[in-house]
């Protein structure tokens, strides 16, 4: 009964040790005989509790490059889709023949113009998707959204996601957002779940 009480004084004196600010109270405390084994057991119950209960600190760690991700996969899929429509035609519709291209779009034909940005959506769409050279794509992409915006859709003016799949939601909020994910990633990077995390690693500091 008294090893059991001793052990006991023991562990709360641990645990008070733990939570003080003191160094010299917590040395004081544990000058104990039967701190020697307490330590031991309050330092596996501890590191018990720290894996059941993680930190706000290690769940965010672990989180990290998640919100890039999601940015990533929602671009990628919207320019993926765009890019691969005008590749499954390479005849532009009728709309797109007489757009007021900016320079130096006005040197090539409307042709050109159309495969080329079918080209540049359907590949970067993909290295962006698979995080590999994420900064160069997102700012050719950014490019290639200033040219729709200019081209196509800011003279239609500012509508919703609720009318994308109208003549009406031709307008620039759209492309808005998108360019906003696009400079998320030319500033921040691809984050953690990336091919450009991965070849950061393997390379020699």
């Amino acid at each position: 009964m008294r090893n059991l009480q001793g052990y006991g004084l023991s562990y709360l004196r641990l645990f008070i040790a733990s939570k003080s600010k003191n160094k010299a109270f917590s040395c004081q405390v544990l000058r104990d005989p039967y701190d020697q084994v307490c330590s031991s057991m309050f330092i596996q119950r501890h590191t018990m509790l720290k894996r059941i209960f993680p930190t706000k600190a290690t769940l965010f760690m672990h989180a990290d490059g998640l919100g890039l991700l999601a940015l990533r996969l929602w671009a990628s899929y919207e320019f993926l889709m765009a890019g691969l429509t005008k590749l499954q035609d390479l005849t532009p519709p009728t709309w797109f023949m007489n757009l007021p291209f900016p320079f130096p779009h006005t040197l090539l034909s409307a042709p050109t113009n159309w495969i080329a940005a079918g080209l540049l959506e359907t590949v970067l769409s993909t290295t962006l998707l698979l995080g590999l050279f994420s900064r160069w794509s997102s700012a050719i992409l950014l490019y290639v959204t200033y040219v729709a915006v200019y081209t196509v859709h800011f003279d239609l003016g500012w509508h919703g996601w609720n009318q994308i799949d109208t003549e009406q939601g031709l307008g620039f909020k759209v492309p808005l957002m998108l360019a906003l994910m696009l400079w998320t990633v030319l500033t921040q990077g691809a984050g953690r779940f990336s091919l450009d995390h991965l070849r950061e690693k393997s390379q020699p500091h």
